[in-house]
C-alpha cells in the first residue's frame, strides 16, 4: 500500500499539533500550579489527536479524520468550558494555556476536516 504526499503532510503537521499540546502541557504551556486538571486533559487530547493522526496516516479512513477534528474541537472547548480556570486575568492558566489550547485545537480540527473532505472527494473519484 502506497501512502499519498497529502496523507502523509496531514497526518504529519496533526501529530506535531497534538504532540506540542501534550508536551507543552506539561511544560511551557503548563497552567497555574493549582490547576493539574487542566495539564492532565490537555496532554491526554494533544496525546489522542496525535494518535489519531497517526492512525490516519497509516490506514487512510474518513474515522481517523473525523476523530481529529472532534479531538481538535473539545481541545478548543477544554479551558474555561469543560475544565474550570482561573478567574484572575493574569494567570497562567489564562494568559498561556487558554489561548495556546484554542488556536491549537482550532487548527487541528480545520485541517483535520480539511482532510477529511479531500479524502472524501478522492473516494469519489475512485469510483
Amino acid at each position: 500500500m502506497k501512502m499519498k504526499k497529502g496523507t502523509i503532510w496531514f497526518g504529519l503537521v496533526i501529530g506535531l499539533l497534538g504532540l506540542t499540546l501534550a508536551v507543552g502541557a506539561q511544560t511551557f504551556l503548563k497552567p497555574c500550579t493549582h490547576d493539574e486538571t487542566l495539564a492532565k486533559w490537555i496532554t491526554a487530547e494533544g496525546g489522542l489527536i496525535a494518535v489519531f493522526a497517526g492512525v490516519g496516516m497509516l490506514q487512510p479512513h474518513w474515522a481517523a479524520q473525523a476523530l481529529s477534528a472532534l479531538a481538535g474541537i473539545i481541545t478548543a472547548l477544554t479551558p474555561g468550558t469543560l475544565v474550570k480556570i482561573c478567574a484572575s486575568e493574569q494567570m497562567r492558566c489564562r494568559m498561556i494555556t487558554r489561548p495556546a489550547a484554542i488556536v491549537i485545537g482550532t487548527i487541528t480540527a480545520a485541517l483535520a476536516i480539511w482532510w477529511f473532505i479531500l479524502k472524501l472527494k478522492s473516494r469519489k473519484r475512485e469510483q
